[in-house]
């Protein structure tokens, strides 16, 4: 259908198939809906709600198929992001001066939670995504990357906030774990539906982390500084309950574990490796409410002023777990070597460092604001 001829001084109204002439808003009669300004602020309307339906449209169009949407995107390095305004999406990666770096401009977007995107997890062909949940209800979406199955998104209207999750690497069955304002959810990916197996914990869930090969049995550690250990094989009286394998003594912000019997706890405190085969004594027990000895501790990751979970931090497990790096409050970046200790490079942001990621090719993936750059070491 064509569109009806602009007129000078009439306004077209689509509902009612007429011109009427639109007047002065100082001589319009009151609430008069043809006056001058009440036309600009219904197109403003009309132009916002055109808006919404391309983005719905393009959002549902790069959902059923992402990768064909974007010819740079095919065949090419690309990164999946989220973003604080609730967006996922896949950036492709170019090449800057010989550097590789990605641009957020140049997202595609797949999906949508409403609210900050906390964390991105993958599991053999699946991907997890969890939103905060500030004015909403948390959210998470698992969808296959094939898109040979529809994706699934659930609301968790019993949760205050989602904080972080981790995926198995254990292909077979691909698992998730998430963490809570109150709880360790244990996710199990399937075909066309997902199975979900909650485990409560009095306190804010901010690192998760499961074993090498396997999909049952994780880490959970929280606010509280205590790090506990799941088996979703062992009876559910015993498994929902979670054993304190380490008492951190502060706030547990990211959790690597280096082999079955090793693991790396970092937080706003300190950062140390802690063995799994001398686990904290039980309670009752005189140094229960002491912190666990660690094998090691990073003097050089030793902070006092750090007050805020969600910097960056990552080991580097694919190339044998010998490099960490970590972020801090003051903007600053550091890269360790996790068998002697040793810092081996620094470098400061302008802005807090809130994503770090190696991507098992001796490449650290860094993001700080809208800027995401890759570095080698």
């Amino acid at each position: 259908m064509s569109q009806p001829a602009q007129i000078p001084g009439f306004y077209y109204d689509p509902q009612k198939l007429k011109y009427f002439r639109i007047l002065p808003s100082h001589a319009a009669p009151t609430a008069a809906f043809y006056s001058t300004a009440s036309v600009a602020t219904s197109q403003r309307a009309a132009a916002r709600a055109e808006e919404q339906t391309r983005e719905r449209e393009e959002r549902a169009r790069a959902c059923r198929n992402p990768l064909d949407k974007n010819p740079h995107v095919r065949g090419a390095l690309r990164a999946v992001v989220g973003t604080s305004a609730g967006d996922v999406g896949i950036v492709p990666v170019r090449t800057d001066g010989g550097n590789l770096k990605a641009d957020p401009g140049d997202m595609m977007p797949l999906i949508h939670l409403h609210s900050q995107i906390t964390s991105i997890s993958h599991s053999s062909q699946w991907l997890l995504c969890t939103s905060m949940g500030e004015r909403h209800s948390p959210k998470l979406h698992l969808s296959h990357l094939s898109h040979a199955y529809p994706g699934q998104t659930h609301s968790l209207p019993n949760v205050r906030s989602i904080w972080t999750s981790s995926a198995s690497s254990d292909t077979s069955t691909p698992s998730f774990l998430v963490g809570t304002s109150n709880s360790a959810l244990h996710i199990t990916a399937h075909p066309h539906t997902t199975q979900q197996t909650s485990h409560r914990i009095k306190s804010d869930v901010f690192a998760t982390c499961f074993l090498p090969s396997s999909s049952s049995v994780f880490l959970a550690g929280s606010r509280d500084g205590d790090m506990r250990l799941f088996d979703s094989r062992a009876p559910s009286s015993h498994a929902a309950k979670g054993e304190i394998v380490v008492r951190h003594g502060g706030t547990v912000t990211h959790i690597c574990a280096l082999s079955s019997a090793s693991v790396i706890v970092n937080g706003l405190s300190r950062c140390a490796v802690y063995d799994l085969r001398y686990p904290h004594p039980r309670s009752p027990s005189a140094s229960f409410a002491q912190a666990t000895g660690a094998t090691r501790v990073y003097d050089g990751a030793v902070r006092e002023r750090e007050f805020m979970i969600g910097r960056g931090f990552d080991v580097d497990t694919a190339g044998g777990g010998e490099v960490m790096v970590l972020a801090d409050c003051e903007h600053w970046v550091r890269l360790y070597s996790v068998i002697s200790g040793e810092e081996l490079r620094r470098w400061k942001w302008e802005s807090p460092c809130t994503g770090l990621k190696f991507d098992g090719e001796r490449r650290l993936w860094a993001s700080a604001g809208k800027a995401l750059e890759c570095f080698t070491y």
